[in-house]
């Protein structure tokens, strides 16, 4: 087994998309310069999925698909400050397929591609 060592690792949790902190992205950029990683691990939660929770939702906040298109720009964003990001599976990422297993959906139903 090779192992690699690294110098400096960024380790990103909870931004929680598209309610994450107006000055999220201009922080992760500085830590970036700063510290230059050469490896950058998202622990979860980069998206909030507010509208997907189990809990009680805010009705003041975005529907599913409102949350969904904001969150895109900024993910998109992210993706280009760490193109090399890993991610790691979250409560939040799996958001979707606790629902659907809730509802008696079957996860393979999840990744047929919908044309219009």
């Amino acid at each position: 087994m090779t192992t690699k060592s690294y110098k400096s690792v960024l380790v990103i949790s909870d931004l929680h998309i598209p309610y994450h902190h107006p000055d999220a992205f201009n922080f992760l950029k500085a830590l970036k310069t700063k510290y230059k990683p050469d490896l950058v691990i998202n622990i979860g939660d980069e998206l909030d999925m507010h509208a997907m929770s189990m809990h009680d939702s805010d009705p003041d906040l975005f529907s599913a698909g409102h949350e969904l298109a904001a969150s895109i720009a900024y993910i998109q964003t992210l993706e280009k400050i760490f193109p090399k990001m890993q991610i790691v599976h979250s409560n939040h990422s799996s958001m979707l397929y606790r629902r659907a297993l809730k509802h008696g959906v079957p996860k393979a139903t999840l990744n047929i591609t919908m044309t219009s």
